[in-house]
């Protein structure tokens, strides 16, 4: 079994460095890549609703802020953070940092936060209750999150009841 684990970790090894020598986009210079994904993740929308079927607790979707709809599930949008591991360790908390979350079901979003670890949440800095006539933004206390779940369900749904 020893001998497996050492030979996966050299395959990995290997396969790290042959993408970092052959990737056009790796070559690039880290900071010229953070521009990138910053660019990136600031244009993106990420709308938290209601499940769509019975197997799932919440539902995204991704659209650019000019309300073109890029992917059907926000998980796809996020592809670039599960292309490799180099870019899911560059990437992974700056979607968190940069990208729109727009809150539909005050329950689907307190599941969407209970899938993110200790750093993307901490990375969360507001959130915008859909609204009919405008969204509303709020600001995200990650205090209230992890300290009292019940009065931070609470909080976000009184702000989605709060329709025009």
């Amino acid at each position: 079994m020893r001998s497996f684990t050492l030979a996966r970790n050299a395959n990995k090894s290997c396969s790290t460095t042959r993408n970092q020598q052959l990737s056009p986009f790796l070559r690039l210079p880290a900071e010229v890549r953070n521009q990138i994904y910053t660019y990136y993740f600031q244009s993106l929308v990420i709308d938290i609703c209601a499940p769509t079927s019975h197997a799932r607790k919440y539902s995204t979707c991704s659209y650019d802020k000019s309300g073109q709809s890029l992917l059907n599930y926000g998980a796809n949008a996020c592809a670039l953070t599960r292309a490799c591991r180099q870019l899911s360790a560059e990437s992974r908390l700056l979607l968190f940092q940069f990208a729109t979350l727009r809150v539909e079901d005050a329950e689907a979003f307190v599941y969407f936060l209970g899938d993110l670890n200790a750093a993307q949440l901490s990375c969360i800095k507001d959130f915008y209750s859909v609204r009919v006539a405008s969204d509303e933004r709020h600001s995200f206390n990650l205090r209230l999150y992890t300290r009292e779940k019940s009065s931070f369900f609470m909080y976000v749904r009184n702000s989605l009841s709060k329709r025009l």
